[in-house]
């Protein structure tokens, strides 16, 4: 690519029968330089988390306000997370309890 364009890269993974554990997470790998991640993990109808946290790097987690956790029209729950241009190295994770 030359310089000053742009290119989106998307990956949606749809899990079924995941997640048994009472403490669940996932993560993603900053590998190259990049403007801007976008996380969302939608919870079944029958499954909504009871607390939900962000971690980047080396930060400590830190716990999500009930406010920010969606309950869409179908009855699933949303969390949608951005981080503008995390540091090449990083791993951010979502994590929850069920």
């Amino acid at each position: 690519m030359g310089r000053g364009q742009m290119l989106e890269v998307r990956s949606t993974r749809e899990l079924a029968n995941t997640f048994p554990k009472d403490h669940e997470y996932v993560q993603v790998s900053v590998e190259v330089p990049t403007g801007e991640i976008e996380m969302t993990v939608v919870w079944p109808v029958d499954r909504s988390p009871k607390n939900v946290w962000t971690e980047q790097g080396s930060k400590p987690a830190s716990e999500v306000p009930k406010s920010a956790v969606e309950r869409l029209q179908d009855g699933r729950t949303r969390f949608l997370h951005k981080v503008a241009r995390p540091p090449v190295g990083d791993t951010i994770t979502l994590s929850w309890d069920w």
